[in-house]
C-alpha cells in the first residue's frame, strides 16, 4: 500500500495546535485526491486506487469499493473544521524521495484546489527514513509491504506499542478501542470473529485517517490454459506445490 502518513501526536512540541491533528482536515485531504486519474496517468493503471489501508486481497480485509473523490464534500469538511477554503492553514511540509516526486506533485496540485498549500520536501532515502522514524516531518510519503497474508500485518502498524523510532507506527496514532479490539483479535481462534474485529479496526483508521491511502500494488500473471491449480498469492509469492500440467498438455 502506498500512502501519505500524517503525524498525529499532540504530545510532540512541533505538533501542538497543528491543524493536521483534526481528523476532519485529514479526511478533507483524502476526499480531494483524484486517485483514479493518478492511477491512470502516473501508474498506467497498474495499481488499484483505494482510500483503505488494508488491500482487499488480504484475508480479513473489507470488500473493495472505489475510493471517493468529492471536492465539494472536502471543502465542506474543511469549513466545518474552521478552515474555509484553506484560510488559516499553514503551509504543510510533505516529505518524500526523488522516486515519488511525480506522485507528490500531483497530490500538491489536488490539495491546491482545496485551498491547502503543500510544500514537497525531497530528501535522499536515508534522510527521509530518519526524518519519518524520528517524527521530524509532519506529513510523509511511505509504503507498506506485507510479509504474510493476514490483515494484522497492516493493522499492527497503528498500535501504541509500535510507536517509532522503535516500531513502524510513524504517525503515532493511538486509540483505546483499537488497542482493545487488536488484543481480542490476537487471542481468538475463530476467523469470522477475528475478521469482524479487523473490520472495526480498519473503520477506525478510515474515519480518523492517520494515513491517507493512495494505491495497492497489483501484479499480472500470464498462465497457460494447460496449467492447473494455479493460485495467486496475496503477497505475490510463487507457490507451485499444487500446480500441475493438464493431461492433454502432458501427452503433447
Amino acid at each position: 500500500t502506498d500512502y501519505i502518513g500524517v503525524l498525529v501526536d499532540e504530545n510532540l512540541e512541533s505538533m501542538k495546535g497543528h491543524p493536521l491533528l483534526d481528523a476532519r482536515v485529514r479526511r478533507a485531504m483524502s476526499l480531494s485526491i483524484d486517485r483514479q486519474s493518478m492511477a491512470k496517468v502516473l501508474r498506467r493503471n497498474s495499481v488499484l486506487p483505494s482510500d483503505r489501508f488494508v488491500p482487499p486481497s488480504i484475508p480479513g480485509a473489507t470488500t473493495y469499493t472505489a475510493p471517493s473523490y468529492h471536492l465539494e464534500g472536502a471543502k465542506a469538511l474543511l469549513k466545518e473544521a474552521g478552515y474555509p477554503e484553506g484560510e488559516g492553514l499553514p503551509v504543510i511540509q510533505l516529505g518524500t524521495t526523488a522516486d515519488y516526486v511525480d506522485l507528490c506533485s500531483s497530490l500538491q496540485s489536488n490539495w491546491e484546489k482545496l485551498g491547502i498549500q503543500v510544500e514537497v520536501d525531497v530528501a535522499p532515502s536515508a534522510v527521509h527514513r530518519e526524518r519519518v522514524s524520528t517524527s521530524k516531518i509532519e506529513m510523509f510519503q511511505k509504503s507498506w509491504l506485507a510479509d504474510y497474508a493476514d490483515s494484522e500485518n497492516f493493522l499492527g502498524l497503528f498500535r501504541k506499542a509500535n510507536f517509532s523510532p522503535s516500531g513502524p507506527n510513524y504517525t503515532h496514532f493511538t486509540n483505546p478501542n483499537y488497542e482493545r479490539w487488536y488484543d481480542e483479535a490476537m487471542v481468538t481462534s475463530i476467523d469470522t470473529i477475528r475478521w469482524q474485529l479487523y473490520s472495526k479496526m480498519e473503520n477506525i483508521i478510515h474515519n480518523q485517517m492517520p494515513v491517507i491511502p493512495l494505491f495497492h500494488d497489483q501484479v499480472t500473471h500470464f498462465v497457460s490454459k494447460e496449467v492447473e491449480g494455479w493460485i495467486v498469492s496475496p503477497v505475490n509469492r510463487l507457490d507451485l506445490r499444487r500446480v500441475k500440467l493438464s493431461f492433454a498438455n502432458a501427452k503433447n
